[in-house]
């Protein structure tokens, strides 16, 4: 949205026939107060959201970090020997497969 110099005339006149002389220099003020306060809290949202910003980044480069120095063996499991054949359940009848309308044979 561009304001072009004959707008912003166009609304300095209209203030000036709406509030008069006495008023219009106090209303400025009062303006430029509030744009003002809303610059300030903005800048304060912007470095807010640029503080938190470093300090996940920082975590997450901590992270990766500690991954890269951790050791790169696989999980072992209790009780099986590393290499050791998957051993199949067989398979029964009668047993729930988790498919279908929830009823169970017993």
């Amino acid at each position: 949205m561009n304001i072009g110099p004959l707008e912003v005339v166009l609304i300095l006149v209209l203030a000036l026939l709406i509030f008069g002389p006495d008023k219009l220099p106090a209303i400025g003020r009062d303006v430029g107060k509030a744009l003002r306060s809303f610059r300030d809290a903005s800048t304060n949202i912007t470095r807010e959201v640029n503080r938190q910003l470093a300090e996940i980044e920082e975590e997450a480069k901590s992270v990766v970090q500690a991954a890269d120095t951790s050791p790169k063996e696989p999980a072992k499991v209790a009780g099986e020997e590393p290499g050791a054949p998957v051993t199949p359940v067989p398979y029964h009848k009668d047993a729930p497969t988790g498919q279908g309308n929830g009823d169970v044979k017993s």
